[in-house]
């Protein structure tokens, strides 16, 4: 990983106007290798859940959220973060910092050796006139020779600090040509002030008196080395993740109860000591869209591949509890290649003025296990006695929706680059679903192995009527229409064909 940006969140208020997610998708829309950063979101633990924002997190090559417990202040924020970082080059970030364009390219330019202690001195606003921070942009080298900031200061003076540091055991190299825009949003307005939750703070008197008594007594000392962990263990040692998933989720728009469960889940893997990377993505056809997400999940790997990859579709929200099921079952079952729950089917109908919840069993076994191809594909669905037979344990399946599917991390390189792309077919050709049938295929043609555990149930929100697959869009273009025609003929037209029993318990009719 070349970069790694590192951003506290310790300004962040319940209403706060310029929250920081639009510092990070300034980052990510003028980066010109996004593939190259890792997004490091520091937040404190009574914070979690005022997490929000993920539109732009595909574009990073990892993201990964680091929770401190000790103070709610930049200071023990700035240091789990650094803590966490595996990047070359070390930027500090802030929720109302804006980047410019083509930012990386230019730092690497400037910053062609990373194994030198080497500041850059960026363009800002000048409030703080020739200082070096604002943003604090340097090699890992030199934040490794400068250290931890000590947690004697409570918020100001820090800066001084750094820049007194930088000038004694680094290199600078100015560059008033990147100018990266600060808004300080406090400084604006009393109503802006009253809604950065730590301005108060941080700019009563005595934290300037104690910022600035303890830059004197460290400098007097000669900036003695700050090492973690600290007596008194205001902030816990960090340690990095020593397991990563990857939660992909082709779509685009997520509804308001997708947004909360989701959250909750990665609010949860996060605190569960996990290395989450995300991975969005949207295409008018979802198998392209998979395919795109699924390379940028080998691209994020880099030497350093997650355990498990997780597909979140977005019409589906698993609860805390099914994730940590699939995960649990995946850690004691080696044999098993991947796993999924069963689903609940959010009707648009009501019952008694409330709408319901029905079951839908979106999984089952080919009807011709030994080779699919040899006739019209049928996906037989399994029968709720089938699933929880045998004490309910988990089943051996050939097939499920990909709406919320486990997998460990080598069968995304086992299974080849298009997976999902309609069988037999070139891979330009377009269809709306059938992605996951077209996987599993492949899948059994490998003898991966996947389960179903008929304990884990995901809520799926899917609003539209039950259709074969491979639709053709209203909007593709007469190409596309052709080439979906095409594939129907040479395969006779791969459908899942939903049993009558399926569709009666799903209400759909028969």
């Amino acid at each position: 990983m070349k970069f790694s940006i590192v951003h506290p969140t310790a300004r962040l208020h319940e209403d706060f106007q310029h929250p920081w997610w639009k510092a990070c998708a300034s980052a990510a829309a003028n980066c010109d290798n996004p593939s190259d950063v890792e997004y490091i979101l520091v937040v404190h633990q009574s914070r979690r859940d005022m997490l929000n924002g993920l539109a732009q997190f595909s574009k990073f090559g990892r993201f990964t959220v680091v929770t401190n417990y000790g103070r709610d202040c930049l200071v023990d924020q700035s240091n789990a973060g650094i803590a966490a970082t595996s990047g070359e080059i070390i930027i500090g970030n802030e929720d109302d910092m804006r980047y410019p364009p083509h930012w990386d390219s230019k730092i690497r330019e400037l910053i062609p050796d990373t194994t030198r202690a080497v500041c850059v001195r960026a363009g800002n606003d000048g409030r703080l006139g020739g200082m070096i921070g604002l943003p604090a942009i340097a090699t890992r080298v030199l934040h490794d020779k400068v250290g931890p900031v000590d947690p004697a200061y409570e918020s100001m003076y820090i800066d001084f600090e750094w820049d007194a540091r930088v000038r004694e055991c680094g290199e600078i190299v100015d560059a008033p040509h990147i100018y990266f825009e600060h808004f300080h949003w406090a400084s604006k307005s009393e109503e802006t002030r009253g809604r950065d939750a730590v301005d108060a703070i941080e700019n009563r008197d005595e934290a300037y008196r104690v910022g600035k008594e303890v830059f004197e007594r460290r400098k007097a000392a000669g900036f003695p080395r700050v090492n973690l962990p600290w007596v008194g263990q205001s902030l816990p040692s960090v340690t990095r993740p020593t397991r990563a998933i990857s939660i992909c989720i082709p779509g685009e728009t997520h509804r308001s109860e997708w947004e909360v469960a989701f959250f909750r889940v990665w609010a949860a893997l996060v605190g569960d000591g996990w290395d989450v990377r995300v991975h969005p993505g949207w295409n008018t056809y979802v198998h392209h869209a998979r395919h795109k997400i699924n390379q940028a999940v080998i691209a994020a790997a880099e030497g350093n591949p997650p355990d498990y990859v997780l597909w979140i579709d977005d019409d589906n929200t698993p609860s805390v509890a099914t994730v940590r099921r699939l995960i649990s079952l995946m850690d004691n079952s080696p044999e098993i290649d991947g796993a999924t729950g069963w689903y609940y089917f959010q009707s648009v109908r009501s019952v008694n003025g409330e709408d319901s919840l029905v079951p839908l069993v979106c999984c089952g076994d080919f009807a011709n296990r030994e080779n699919p191809l040899d006739s019209d594909v049928l996906l037989k669905c399994a029968s709720l006695a089938e699933l929880f037979a045998d004490n309910a344990s988990p089943k051996r399946i050939d097939w499920a929706g990909f709406g919320c599917v486990l997998m460990r991390y080598h069968v995304t390189i086992a299974i080849g680059n298009y997976p999902w792309n309609p069988i037999d077919a070139p891979r330009t050709e377009s269809g709306q679903t059938g992605d996951d049938s077209s996987f599993f295929i492949r899948a059994n043609r490998l003898g991966l192995k996947f389960v179903v555990d008929p304990h884990c149930f995901v809520d799926h929100w899917k609003v539209s009527p039950l259709s074969p697959d491979f639709d053709v869009s209203p909007d593709a273009s007469p190409e596309a229409k052709s080439a979906i025609e095409g594939d129907r003929k040479r395969r006779k037209g791969l459908r899942i064909l939903i049993p009558a029993s399926v569709k009666k318990l799903l209400g759909v009719g028969v």
